[in-house]
């Protein structure tokens, strides 16, 4: 290995840091603290960069895992969602335009109106219609 001579001009705190770590580790001299110091950089940025690949090997994983169910639990969000819409927007149209001052809660599924049977045909329709084209998207088969 090459040697050569370097001279520095370092503060006493830093010279007296410089000894301390010369006295820990029993090196002979200034230039084996700096060579010892320069390893443990290197080492230190090694492990780094591993920890960064394994972080992102780790997340792209939990991704790949999870991804299927936080995708049908927002379709499924998604269809509770339109069908409180439905409901909403049909209670909302009897009391304003029947002029209701009280409305009795029948049950819309045991008794489906025409009016409701068609928004939940259409509400399917657009549920498909949004499949395709994710599947399409993802290159799927319908």
């Amino acid at each position: 290995m090459m040697s050569e001579s370097i001279r520095l001009r370092i503060s006493s705190k830093t010279k007296t840091q410089v000894d301390m770590l010369k006295d820990e580790y029993k090196l002979k001299t200034y230039g084996d603290v700096v060579e010892f110091l320069m390893n443990q950089y290197f080492l230190q940025e090694q492990i780094r960069l591993s920890e960064k690949t394994i972080s992102k090997l780790v997340s792209e994983i939990l991704l790949e895992n999870l991804k299927p169910m936080i995708e049908n639990i927002n379709r499924k969000t998604g269809y509770i969602d339109k069908n409180v819409q439905i409901n909403t927007d049909m209670l909302n149209h009897l009391i304003v335009g029947e002029n209701l001052d009280a409305l009795y809660a029948h049950s819309i599924k045991n008794n489906p109106t025409k009016v409701y049977k068609m928004m939940v045909e259409q509400m399917n329709e657009d549920i498909k219609n949004k499949q395709v084209k994710k599947n399409y998207r993802e290159g799927n088969e319908v």
